[in-house]
């Protein structure tokens, strides 16, 4: 008669299950929600607007606005993620608008007065109340004869979340750039020469 085969060995205790750092995966799912939240940049408003013919003058008023106002261009947006028991909300606000007025010159409106004051025809030669800025030299010697304006909305997204391993939260920066170009001239004084014995 064959020998017996030997019995298996029995099984050893089963391996824990790894343990899941549920605060790494709420930054995961927060980062991840905030850069696709559609946070947009700003169309810009100006005067004198990017069009042929239109020129401003060295130490005039010029106005800048908001063109397209919208909860993705000036906020605010709330958004809520949940994935298996992590919940994540979001809340992303516009904290400001840097603009680079190509001269070297920035302005800083705050975001708390977007979308600014659009310009009116009623406003004649006086500043913007709200976002503006006055040249003191002319672009006709840079590239175009035309200074490239650039504003740089700063957003800031706070997030929240509650996880198996309790509460957590953070800030994200976020920010969205949008260009456009403006023309600045001199204004030119005619002198007339004096009449004889003046």
């Amino acid at each position: 008669m064959p020998d017996a085969e030997p019995a298996a060995p029995a099984a050893g205790p089963a391996a824990p299950a790894p343990r899941v750092d549920w605060l790494a995966v709420a930054r995961g799912i927060a980062n991840d929600a905030a850069a696709s939240i559609g946070i947009e940049a700003i169309d810009i408003g100006i005067v004198p607007e990017d069009v042929e013919g239109r020129v401003g003058l060295v130490g005039m008023p010029t106005w800048m606005w908001v063109e397209n106002p919208s909860p993705e261009t000036i906020g605010p947006m709330q958004r809520v993620v949940t994935s298996g028991p992590v919940v994540v909300t979001l809340n992303a606000t516009m904290l400001a608008v840097n603009w680079d007025m190509g001269d070297g010159g920035h302005v800083l409106c705050p975001g708390a007065l977007a979308p600014f004051t659009p310009y009116t025809d009623v406003a004649g030669d006086a500043p913007s109340p709200t976002c503006g800025y006055r040249y003191r030299r002319s672009s006709l010697t840079e590239p175009g004869k035309q200074f490239e304006v650039t504003a740089s909305s700063a957003w800031q997204v706070t997030w929240t979340a509650t996880t198996p391993a309790g509460a957590t939260g953070g800030v994200i920066p976020q920010a969205r750039s949008s260009s456009t170009n403006i023309r600045i001239g001199e204004n030119q004084v005619l002198v007339l020469p004096g009449k004889p014995g003046a």
